[in-house]
């Protein structure tokens, strides 16, 4: 059965990796919908490297604060020190990267005092960019497009339309996946979950789960990065107004609905509500609204998020779904109890029948 399931597996992904390729093909017609793919992809990198610092146990809400800081990374190092974007691209997750570690290893506080500390963070980069000339002020910055890639005698990729774009992206988040999915398999990925589990009984095994924590963050903070310096050259334009907490809520928002405890949770919760902003009709305030629609359905019907609908569409028919929500919020031992007490009552049932 595990070899079925993991060829099953394989299968899925080369037709999605052969579908996603072909993408640009197949949308020609509707350039919308290929800049929907774009912003999907951006939201899958910024939501799957945002679980990563969920995994250690930490409420990270200052994830699109690397984001600018990357955006903002590459507009400066093209606009004002002429550095090819590919240089400055790498520098923007670098220095995200750098900041974060600092940020991590100067912040002593833990638990709730932590995510104030992150969501307080996202408004002193906002107004940092706000108050300072060099960064544009209140005013928004250009972005020139990525240099060419010109490979002698085969082909040059000019960034002149967003397919060259969803392509650069679609590397991005192939990349993002399969980094991030490398070390949640790892002895690392398991140190990490041990920390989240307890951090004194990870710690009493030797683990260090301060320079884990602190390592985490940067690495998540280098992917938020990648995906603000690929932004800014297909925005053309950023302000302080991309990055908002209202942005960082909204990762959050993803990883929720998707299911944050599963590893593609956050990419299902990044393409849907993604796709539900761009086509359900309105904006602004209706945005918000389905938002919190699709956060308080999932709460309520799919507390483990859209990633555990299949199992609850085979659970469905004997138990319903109200039922399953009630099944996953008891504890083991409670569960285990009512079960054999229903067994229990069954037996004598039959013994009276007889």
């Amino acid at each position: 059965m595990a070899v079925r399931r993991i060829s099953s597996t394989k299968v899925i992904l080369t037709l999605l990796a052969a579908v996603l390729l072909a993408m640009p093909v197949i949308i020609s017609q509707d350039p919308r919908l290929l800049h929907t793919f774009v912003m999907a992809g951006l939201a899958i990198i910024l939501a799957t490297s945002n679980r990563l610092v969920y995994f250690t146990g930490s409420v990270h809400f200052g994830h699109i604060a690397f984001y600018a800081i990357g955006a903002y990374t590459a507009v400066l190092l093209v606009t004002k020190l002429g550095v090819l974007f590919w240089f400055a691209f790498l520098a923007a997750g670098v220095v995200a990267g750098i900041v974060a570690l600092a940020f991590a290893a100067a912040t002593k506080v833990k638990g709730f005092y932590f995510t104030l500390l992150t969501l307080a963070f996202v408004e002193v980069v906002r107004l940092t960019i706000t108050f300072t000339p060099a960064l544009g002020a209140s005013r928004a910055m250009r972005c020139p497009p990525p240099n060419p890639i010109t490979i002698p005698h085969l082909f040059t990729i000019e960034f002149a339309t967003r397919v060259e774009y969803y392509y650069f992206i679609l590397v991005l988040v192939a990349i993002t996946l399969v980094v991030l999915y490398l070390i949640e398999k790892s002895q690392v990925g398991a140190a990490l979950s041990g920390i989240a589990q307890s951090e004194p009984l990870a710690e009493s095994i030797g683990i260090n789960a301060a320079r884990h924590k602190v390592l985490t963050f940067s690495i998540c903070a280098v992917f938020a990065g990648l995906a603000g310096a690929f932004y800014a050259p297909y925005a053309t334009v950023i302000g302080p107004s991309n990055f908002t907490i209202w942005a960082s809520v909204i990762i959050w928002f993803q990883m929720v609905v998707g299911g944050a405890d599963s590893f593609w949770g956050p990419v299902i919760g990044a393409v849907s509500l993604v796709f539900l902003r761009e086509f359900m009709p309105g904006t602004g305030a209706y945005e918000n609204i389905y938002y919190a629609v699709a956060v308080l359905a999932t709460l309520f019907f799919l507390p483990g998020g859209l990633v555990s609908l299949p199992r609850v569409v085979r659970q469905k028919g004997s138990k319903g779904m109200v039922s399953l929500r009630l099944r996953e919020r008891l504890p083991k031992r409670v569960l285990a109890s009512l079960v054999a007490r229903r067994e229990k009552q069954g037996g004598k049932g039959d013994t009276a029948s007889r």
